[in-house]
């Protein structure tokens, strides 16, 4: 995998999943997009500075304490649930 190959050079590597179930829309191109010129300007690569959600006229960005396993809940069965 190019994640393992990378990491074996000592480089950083950085993925995510935007979507899920291998489908997109122009709301996740749109975050792929912001997301990775934020990162390379984070890391002083290009000459723009970040933009944050609120200079974009969204919602501020909403952090989420996990702290312990108590905050999730794990299946111990497998199978789909239907409402």
């Amino acid at each position: 995998m190019l994640d393992t190959a990378v990491e074996n050079a000592g480089k950083i590597f950085v993925g995510t999943e935007l979507g899920g179930g291998g489908t997109t829309s122009t709301e996740t191109v749109a975050v792929a997009e912001d997301t990775v010129m934020n990162l390379l300007a984070h890391f002083g690569l290009t000459e723009n500075p970040p933009v944050t959600r609120e200079a974009r006229g969204l919602a501020p960005t909403r952090h989420m304490h996990m702290p312990d396993p108590d905050c999730f809940t794990i299946s111990e069965d497998a199978g789909l649930w239907k409402l």
